[in-house]
């Protein structure tokens, strides 16, 4: 029992960065001593009467190992933790390959290292019992190593350690079963330390190629939900600050002061819209199943608040300061399925789209946000994040003048927004004629408009969209937010207490700029709403005061002309020079071809003679004495030729052996006349006869079609290549030295 149980041990350790150290090792550990105890208690009994012990074990033993926080001072069991033990058999492999790793407590998760090794023990029990067949309990372990595989991630824990253990363990289990095992015999251990080192490496090569990323089952289950599909939040934006200006579209009761509330996040910008990228973007975060943790996932202030949104539409879930966990109300308690959660961005989502009515609690961690000063002496972070463009002209232009003398990229950030506010005029685009009328949207066009009119008029839209393009043209990380501010929520116990209302005219949108050692620091570009345009301002803009120039020097005066008379121009001399070409143009243009045809001589000249070589070459190959030596040429044409397509042989190989692996670019035609032509290469060269010059005729025939198909199966290019490389030569010329 000892041995299979260690086997099991190692078995599962492929788990350990999944779950970690503590929490894997608890749920193990429980798994293990529960088996064990079933197989003391119940080694006599008949199948139905220990079947049923080790049911009720499960259920018993599965508390305090993997369902501790549901347990009764996390020790006995609930209902609540048989129904989590009982569903979890079913639905917790899933659950554990769609959430990010490593995951840490809560929810039924443990329950799947915990039933992998309970049931592995178990079994080798139940299997080293039978008399014909026992050595089939080495199967077991087998069996949870292939499911920790499949349950596991990209980070191995000492995989060669743990293979090597868990074959000792378990050949020790068989040696022992069997009788055999007699550790003190010098050659038998040999024996085994040589089987456990092929079973270590032989396990390596079949779930992990050497220098080569491991595959990953999780990665294949459940893709992370794609983003980039859906239509850009910011796009909605005048809609709801429009027509639902007066409509109360969130409450939140307990918002700390200056959290804000978050919809969704956006980092790329195709000229059209800003939107978000997929998974691929490293510096986007990815969209997955959240984890039940105890942990907060950033330092600051925990709080918790209620929220309840109506009259939201789409998929995106307002979210408070750095999310940590969702509970959502009785009536929507089937929308945990279907949260997706970014903690790249701090934002969430559902799949399947916001109901009309919806209530939630939210944890959340509030960060304290850096101060003036932190922030003007910052330096940039570069974040991997999606290349904006098209952008227009305006942008960088703009950028530059607004951001004047500052230097790090926290002066330059903090220009940028300021510039924006002091500059630039609010207009939520109510007025359709006047100074305040404004156009919505936030692309090409209209931040081009926005940032070349004589005054800037706009609203968030545009301000935030102009303010994320200058900040990337700068070469600063940035990104656009949409979402409710809570800058002016009070900061009493009363007001954090209280419910604060946002309407679709709170809806605004800011910027993140990426500093570093402060993160994602926020950025508000856009003017108060009561700053709006005035008919003073434009006229005032358009008509400024009049700049005093000095006025203009006075022309030289022009030389009088001499008195002539008319007699003394010869005018039939001046139409005739008038008249005639310049003497000169054709001398210049047969200068001019001389000097091009020159220099595409000089520039052909090396390729013209490589050519010329090559030819040579083949030439004397094709006709060398006697056939044995021309076939024998004939192959090291082959190879020359291959190697003029990059398609180099390996070294000190055999004619065959160079055949397969210079064959592997062409199809199956082109293989066969290459072995076939290395065969009969390697026959004139080790056969006891003198080859005829029919077959040395024959072969450079073959050689010729298999070079035309070879050529027909690669691109112009490499035509050109094959003909003017001079690879060959020079790889010929290190194989003589």
């Amino acid at each position: 029992m000892l041995g299979w149980a260690l086997a099991t041990v190692t078995a599962l350790s492929p788990l350990i960065p999944v779950f970690g150290l503590g929490p894997w090792g608890r749920s193990v550990a429980g798994g293990v001593g529960a088996a064990a105890a079933v197989a003391i208690i119940a080694s006599g009994w008949r199948p139905a009467a220990w079947l049923g012990l080790a049911a009720l074990v499960y259920l018993v033993a599965s508390a305090p190992a993997a369902l501790s926080t549901t347990a009764w001072l996390g020790v006995m069991p609930t209902l609540e933790t048989i129904r989590l033990a009982v569903r979890g058999w079913v639905s917790v492999w899933k659950d554990v390959l769609t959430v990010p790793t490593p995951i840490s407590g809560g929810g039924a998760f443990g329950l799947a290292p915990f039933a992998l090794a309970y049931f592995s023990v178990l079994i080798a029990w139940r299997l080293a019992r039978l008399r014909l067949a026992g050595s089939t309990a080495i199967l077991a372990p087998l069996g949870a190593l292939t499911v920790a595989l499949v349950l596991g991630d990209d980070r191995p824990f000492s995989p060669a350690a743990m293979g090597a253990l868990g074959a000792a363990t378990g050949l020790a289990a068989l040696a022992a079963r069997s009788g055999a095992f007699q550790p003190r015999r010098f050659i038998a251990c040999l024996a085994m330390a040589a089987t456990m080192i092929g079973a270590t490496f032989g396990g390596l090569a079949l779930f992990q190629r050497f220098g080569e990323e491991r595959l990953v089952i999780r990665d294949r289950v459940e893709t992370p939900f794609d983003p980039s599909s859906l239509p850009s939040p910011l796009g909605a934006h005048r809609h709801y600050v429009r027509d639902l200006a007066d409509t109360s579209v969130i409450e939140v009761e307990g918002l700390p002061s200056g959290v804000d509330i978050r919809l969704a996040v956006m980092d790329t910008f195709d000229g059209v819209v800003w939107s978000m990228s997929g998974p691929e973007t490293s510096g986007s975060g990815a969209f997955v199943r959240p984890a039940a943790t105890d942990d907060a996932t950033a330092d600051g202030a925990d709080f918790e608040v209620q929220v309840s949104a109506a009259h939201l539409e789409g998929v995106w879930l307002p979210t408070c300061g750095n999310p940590v966990e969702f509970v959502f109300d009785r009536g929507h308690a089937a929308l945990a399925e279907t949260l997706r959660v970014n903690t790249a961005t701090g934002t969430a989502l559902l799949m399947d789209g916001l109901p009309p009515t919806l209530s939630y609690t939210q944890l959340g961690v509030a960060q304290v946000p850096p101060s003036e000063s932190e922030i003007l002496m910052a330096s940039a972070a570069t974040v991997p994040l999606p290349e904006a463009s098209p952008v227009p002209d305006a942008v960088a232009s703009a950028a530059v003048e607004l951001t004047g003398q500052a230097t790090t990229a926290g002066e330059l950030a903090f220009a940028l927004a300021r510039g924006l506010r002091e500059n630039g005029y609010f207009s939520d685009g109510a007025a359709v004629t006047g100074p305040n009328v404004s156009l919505a949207g936030h692309g090409y066009d209209r931040i081009k408009a926005f940032l070349e009119a004589p005054q800037m008029v706009g609203n968030s839209e545009q301000y935030a969209s102009a303010m994320a393009l200058m900040a990337r043209s700068l070469g600063l990380s940035s990104r656009v937010v949409l979402g409710f501010s809570g800058s002016g929520v009070g900061d009493t116990a009363e007001a954090r207490s209280g419910r604060t209302v946002f309407t679709g005219a709170d809806l605004e949108a800011w910027v993140e700029v990426s500093l570093d050692q402060l993160g994602w620091v926020t950025f508000h570009p856009t003017p108060p709403k009561d700053k709006t345009v005035t008919e003073s301002d434009l006229m005032q803009q358009q008509d400024p005061e009049p700049n005093r120039l000095q006025p203009p020097l006075p022309k030289p005066a022009q030389p009088a002309p001499p008195d002539l008379e008319i007699g003394d121009v010869d005018i039939g001399d001046s139409d005739e020079q008038e008249d005639s070409p310049p003497s000169s143009w054709l001398g210049s243009a047969i200068l001019v071809a001389a000097s091009v045809l020159g220099s595409m001589l000089v520039l052909t000249a090396p390729l013209v003679v490589i050519w010329l070589i090559k030819r040579l070459r083949r030439r004397r190959r094709s006709r060398a004495s006697p056939a044995t030596e021309r076939i024998r040429a004939g192959w090291r044409e082959i190879v020359d030729a291959l190697t003029d397509l990059r398609s180099y042989p390996p070294p000190r190989s055999t004619r065959l052996e160079q055949a397969a692996a210079l064959a592997e670019r062409f199809d199956p035609d082109t293989q066969l006349s290459l072995v076939v032509l290395a065969r009969a290469a390697d026959e004139a060269q080790f056969a006891p006869f003198e080859q005829s010059d029919v077959a040395a005729a024959a072969y450079w025939d073959i050689w010729y079609q298999t070079e035309r198909s070879i050529l027909r199966q690669v691109g112009p290019r490499a035509r050109w290549r094959f003909k003017i490389s001079s690879r060959s030569l020079r790889r010929r010329g290190r194989r003589r030295a």
